[in-house]
This record gives structure tokens, sequence and C-alpha cells, in this order.
């Protein structure tokens, strides 16, 4: 009957460990109370980003930000240089201050340093307070109470295996193998209910935080700029730490003001109406002038709500939200990568 005694070992660590998996589990859902400063705001890009991909999402961020408003050059061989020293706030500051004073440096150790300073730490902290990100107790809480249920496992396939070759034969197998499948069945259960359930908000946004995020308007292909294209430095970019992320409710207000703005302009074409002036043959836009579509012209007045300064918008949105995958130049994914093809953390 010594069976017996790795059976009730077996026992024994399937029903700890599932049930510190499960405590671990509820900890994680249930979160700190949300501070009422943090109910109701919007999310800027630098949370979202958190919310979505953690500090290297934020890393990966502020990089791409300052690349796109010429600041810092972003090569494909992996490296970074700075162009313009002064940083608009501590996560620049901290981006610049980890690139070093000689203004240049390879992408992934700037993007771990940014990842571990200050700013993005207190970034957390502050989401974590409002109730929306995952506290690091918790995360780290539930990965370790995964690894203890996955150790079970091994455990109960090694004592059935040592239980199996000491069982008398007139025992029989069959019933000491049904008695160890019992607890083999609970440990992957367990395993297979937390892949699905706490996967989603043990990473770093909490539920709340995961509402928010479902509520973030993605914007469309078409509407995304070249992760490359930089912004002429005519006008300001959208900051990533002060504006907020679009939302369902910015979505409908634009839809609003699209169909505002078509229901003002003159039917197009032949006939279109009497009063149309005719068009002139020297006159010249934006594209004519080797300017892209959407871009600010140079030494024209730059308008903040104008197609560029949405464009840019949409373009961080979407990499706060998918990371550098939503980047549609593959010079600076590759640039994000350190120059080489691999997965980013």
């Amino acid at each position: 009957m010594l069976w017996v005694l790795f059976l009730v070992i077996a026992w024994v660590a399937a029903f700890v460990t599932c049930a510190r998996l499960c405590q671990a589990a509820v900890a994680a859902a249930q979160g700190p109370d949300a501070a009422p400063s943090g109910r109701d705001r919007a999310l800027t890009l630098y949370e979202a980003a958190f919310l979505s991909g953690g500090p290297y999402r934020v890393s990966d961020l502020a990089l791409v930000a300052m690349h796109r408003e010429r600041r810092l050059l972003l090569a494909h061989t992996g490296w970074v240089t700075v162009v313009d020293p002064v940083g608009r706030d501590e996560m620049e500051r901290s981006l610049i201050q980890a690139i070093g004073s000689a203004g240049q440096a390879p992408v992934p150790p700037v993007r771990s340093a940014v990842a571990a300073a200050e700013p993005v730490r207190a970034l957390a902290d502050r989401l974590v307070m409002a109730g929306l990100a995952v506290p690091d107790a918790a995360r780290a809480g539930v990965a370790a109470a995964i690894a203890h249920v996955r150790g079970a496992c091994a455990l109960i396939l090694v004592t059935a295996v040592a239980a199996l070759v000491m069982v008398p034969p007139e025992t029989g197998t069959g019933t000491v193998a049904a008695w160890f499948a019992l607890p083999l069945v609970a440990t992957t259960g367990c395993l297979a209910i937390a892949r699905v359930e706490v996967h989603p908000y043990t990473r770093w946004a909490s539920p709340a935080g995961q509402q928010r995020l479902g509520q973030i308007l993605v914007p469309p292909r078409e509407d995304r700029l070249p992760g490359g294209a930089a912004r002429p430095a005519d006008g300001p970019a959208p900051h990533p730490g002060d504006r907020g992320v679009p939302g369902a409710r910015d979505a409908g207000q634009n839809a609003d003001d699209r169909g505002d703005r078509a229901d003002d302009q003159p039917p197009a074409g032949p006939g279109a109406g009497d009063d149309a002036a005719p068009a002139t043959a020297g006159a010249e836009g934006p594209a004519e002038r080797g300017v892209p579509a959407g871009s600010p012209v140079p030494g024209e007045p730059y308008d903040p709500n104008g197609p560029a300064e949405r464009a840019e918008r949409a373009a961080l949105t979407v990499l706060a939200i998918h990371g550098a995958a939503g980047l549609s130049d593959p010079a600076l994914r590759a640039a994000l990568r350190g120059g080489r093809r691999r997965a980013l953390p």
C-alpha cells in the first residue's frame, strides 16, 4: 500500500497549488479601489501604451513620437541618435538621458533603461491607484501560482509512475491510474481556465483598464500614416503625455463633423453649379509642391485640428494599442527590434 502515500502527495500538491492560483487570480481581478479623479478622465497615449503593452510599449511610444518630430533619428540598423537634446516632459528627458552624452546608442538598452526609469514607474503607480492597472505584486503572484500548478502537474506524473511500478499485481494498475488521473485533471483544468480567464488581465491592465482600452477608437488602416513619416517643423505634434486617446464618443463627433462638412460642399462634376469658379491652370496644392497629402504645408498657418494633426494622433494611437506591429514602415519596426528580426519584450 505504499502507492497510497504517493497518491496523498499528488492530491495535496494539486489542492494547494490550485487553491493558491484561485486566490491570486481573485486578488488580481479585484485590485485597489479606483480613485475618484481617475474614473472619468481620458487616458493619455502613455497610459494607453502602458495598459496595452507595459513599460516597453511606453518606451516605443516615446521613441517613435520624438522620431516623427525629427527630434530623434531611428535607424533601421537599431541605433538612435539625438537631434534635439531638450525633452518636453519627464519621459522624454529620461529617454535622452538613457541615450547618454554621446548622443547615440543602440535601441535595445535604451528601451530597457526607459522602461525601468522613474517616470514609467510613476505612470504605473498612477494607473494602479486609479484601478486601471494590475499591481506588480498581484501580477507576480499569479505568475508564481501558475508556475507552481505546472510543477504540481509534473509531480503528479512522477508519483503516478512510481506508484504504478510498486503497486501489487492483485490491486491492478487500472484502479491506481484512475486515482492519479483525478488530481492530474484538476491541475490541467485549472491551468486551462487560467489561460482563458486570468491571462487577459494579469499582464498590465485590470478589468477596468481592459474596459477603458476597449472604448478607444483605433483608426482603420487607411487613416494611418507610415511609421517613418516625419512631421514638418511648422507646428507642434500631438504629445503622448498630454492628449487623451480618441474614444467612441470622439468617433461619433468626427463622423457628425464630416457629415456636416459634406452637406456644406457643393456638388462636384460638370454642371455642379453656375457659381462655380473655373479651375486655375497654374494653381498648386500641397501635392504639387511636394508635400504629402494631409501634412501641414511649410509657410502656412498650422491647424491643430487639421488632417495632419488627426493623422499624427491616429498613428501614435495605433502604436500605443498594437505596438510596433501597427507601424507600416518596416525600417522603423526593425529599429525598435534593434536592427534584428526578433520578438519585442
